[in-house]
């Protein structure tokens, strides 16, 4: 099931505690860390796009969270700016 909320802050008040916490504290080790990065919900999981380029999603599990990855064709030198 697809999950409905718009916003990851209202992703996340949907989820049980436990989980909450432990997304939470992902999603803001990614915001705090990867400057620029635009958050959004799409497809049922926590987006992170820079410049119009996906680089995050995060989905919950019912025991274990899933970080999908990607990397910027053409933006290598962004990974260096974001430490």
């Amino acid at each position: 099931m697809v999950p409905t909320a718009t916003t990851v802050g209202g992703f996340l008040q949907t989820l049980p505690p436990d989980r909450r916490v432990a997304m939470a504290r992902v999603c803001s080790l990614i915001r705090r860390n990867a400057r620029g990065v635009h958050e959004s919900m799409r497809y049922g999981l926590a987006f992170y796009e820079y410049e119009m380029n996906p680089l995050f999603a995060l989905e919950p599990g019912e025991t274990s969270m899933t970080l999908y990855t990607t990397f910027l064709i053409g933006q290598s030198n962004y990974f260096s700016h974001i430490i």
